[in-house]
């Protein structure tokens, strides 16, 4: 279910102050729920939220989701419009004394999307290198503050769980990048790291568990033709039993 920030509070109210756990997401289309069916609803963050991980008492607390994410949101754009309002609704959570369960934050492939991926069509040339040198190092930035902030307002305890990124050319009519995605994303262009590696670094430097989804989707998961980026229904379901399986490890 989502909820806006309005929306949680009249949840409040109308529990006669009782505030109920959040689950609050930042990201792009992946945590918006494209691809999935129904879209956004059908969605992995939804489908975690339903089935609350975070909860291993009987009978569990029904699971609130605020989803802050936007369709094309680089991490730019989540530090720009998502961030300082996921962190006052955590703050105004925690003054309500309600509890903020789990944070999930799915960002970066539109950070490569573009110049990246297009640069190194050929393999790890010096246009390549120069062009993810520049996304990484924007991209590192960016996640350091939206880890560090997240973690700020929420407090030690409380899960953040993101994601490696995934190749998904090889379901699309973009197959021929396939090869150059796996480069940028695992490694091979010396000095440069793998994008991945960036998030599993900086994950580990705010306590945020990563879930590895390079080999947790195949062709048949993704949307697919001239869609290469979203995982399809299967694949949504599959995401919410990985971040679902994250947090119970």
């Amino acid at each position: 279910m989502r909820f806006s920030l309005i929306g949680v509070l009249l949840v409040v109210f109308a529990a006669g102050g009782q505030a109920p756990p959040l689950h609050v997401a930042v990201g792009d289309s992946l945590a918006a729920g494209m691809g999935a069916d129904p879209a956004g609803d059908g969605g992995f963050v939804s489908l975690l939220t339903d089935q609350n991980p975070t909860c291993d008492a009987s009978p569990c607390s029904r699971l609130e989701l605020v989803n802050l994410a936007s369709p094309g949101a680089t991490s730019d754009v989540v530090v720009a419009t998502q961030l300082d309002r996921a962190v006052e609704l955590i703050s105004a959570h925690h003054r309500e004394g309600g509890e903020v369960a789990l944070l999930t934050v799915t960002v970066g492939g539109n950070d490569l999307f573009g110049s990246v991926f297009a640069s190194c069509r050929r393999g790890p040339t010096e246009p390549c290198r120069q062009a993810a040198a520049v996304a990484f190092t924007s991209y590192l930035e960016n996640l350091h503050r939206i880890l560090g902030e997240l973690r700020s307002a929420a407090g030690p305890e409380t899960p953040i769980v993101t994601m490696t990124l995934y190749n998904p050319f090889r379901a699309c009519l973009l197959a021929d990048l396939a090869p150059a995605a796996d480069t940028v994303l695992e490694g091979g262009m010396s000095p440069v790291s793998g994008f991945n590696d960036l998030i599993r670094i900086v994950a580990g430097s705010h306590g945020a568990t990563v879930v590895e989804t390079g080999r947790l989707l195949d062709t048949s998961d993704f949307v697919g033709g001239l869609d290469c980026i979203h995982p399809n229904a299967a694949g949504h379901e599959k995401l919410a039993s990985a971040f679902a399986a994250a947090l119970d490890g």
